[in-house]
Formats: C-alpha cells, structure tokens, sequence
C-alpha cells in the first residue's frame, strides 16, 4: 500500500525529528568528551497521533563499527498497520555524523530519508 501525505502529519514528523536530531548531537557531544561507555545507545519519539502511519521514530547510535573512530547512526521508523520496521544508517566519525546530523540541513536529510521510507513503502 502506497502512503500519502494523508497518511501522517507533516509537522508533526518534523518535531519528532527536530527533538531526535537535537538528542543525537547530545549523545555526540558526550561521545566526544569521552563521557559514554555504552556501545549502543537508542533514542525513541513515540507518536501520539493515532492518525498517523506510524507509531514511533528512533535513531540507534552504535559506536566503534568496522574502525575504532566510526559509528553508525540508523534511523527506524515502525509502521502501525503491520508493526512493521524499516530502517537507513549512516556511517561515521562523530565529527562526521555532528555535520550531517547538525541544524537544519540535518532535520531536512532525515526527513528526506523517512520520506522515502514513507513513500517507497508497498
């Protein structure tokens, strides 16, 4: 099944992304000062909205992936009506994901990647 702008609020999605984006540069920040041990850290936004297609977006934040500097960022998004999980990653120094990831050229990369994962959806 195709979705639609219809099937979500738009404004809606660019909060949760605003606020997920917002946790993601947090968690790189302590990365950087050396402040976090665990090697995988998850950062879910519920969606409240019962219209909407899906029930929550989450960045996993995977640190020491194939070089001791690189990590993974992938970003999930599960779908109400089979409770379904797509998923997209990016790979990275912390330098790297805090440019990719960083104001607003970051909120518009992710959501171009959620849309996509809206839209291509079958």
């Amino acid at each position: 099944m195709m979705m639609s702008k219809t099937d979500f609020n738009y404004s809606r999605l660019c909060e949760i992304v605003f606020r997920l984006n917002n946790r993601l540069l947090d968690v790189v920040r302590r990365e950087k000062k050396g402040l976090i041990s665990e090697k995988e850290i998850e950062l879910l936004e519920r969606n409240d909205d019962t219209d909407d297609c899906y029930n929550s977006l989450a960045f996993q934040y995977i640190r020491e992936v194939k070089k001791k500097d690189c990590c993974l960022v992938c970003i999930h998004i599960e779908f109400k009506d089979e409770r379904s999980l797509f998923s997209n990653c990016f790979v990275g120094t912390p330098n790297q994901i805090r440019r990719q990831f960083s104001s607003k050229k970051g909120e518009r990369f992710v959501r171009e990647i959620i849309d996509r994962m809206i839209y291509g959806r079958l």
